[in-house]
């Protein structure tokens, strides 16, 4: 049996299907990705309370972020050299994604302005 990062071909294959049942538009699909979203919010919300201001968007935009390097495996392909469904080549991409999820991308202060600009712009968009 694989261990953790280490993805069986059959999971590859699997990754691979729902890449493509969620660009198919079906009712399946839709039900799936609600699904995806509402087990990543529970998540949040029972394991990191208070990590993030809005759990559902976050889990939304991951599960999009995540299915949407899916949905574009022929183009990350082409950028890393070799099918991302390839054991080695998804491991590479893993890798990646342990990364860049590991790491902010804007420092403490940066956020805290970046939240207080949008919080202005909801303002006044309330009062218009």
């Amino acid at each position: 049996m694989p261990s953790f990062g280490e993805p069986a071909f059959e999971d590859l294959t699997l990754y691979r299907y729902l890449a493509r049942a969620m660009l198919d538009g079906s009712p399946a699909a839709a039900a799936m990705f609600e699904e995806m979203v509402s087990l990543g919010e529970r998540w949040l919300t029972e394991h990191r309370p208070g990590m993030v201001e809005d759990p559902r968007a976050y889990s939304a935009l991951l599960v999009a972020m995540e299915l949407g390097a899916l949905s574009m495996s022929d183009q990350l392909s082409l950028a890393l050299g070799a099918d991302v469904f390839s054991r080695e080549r998804h491991l590479r991409l893993t890798n990646a994604k342990t990364d860049f999820y590991s790491e902010p991308l804007l420092e403490p202060g940066a956020a805290a302005h970046a939240r207080e600009a949008i919080d202005r712009l909801v303002a006044e968009a309330g009062e218009r």
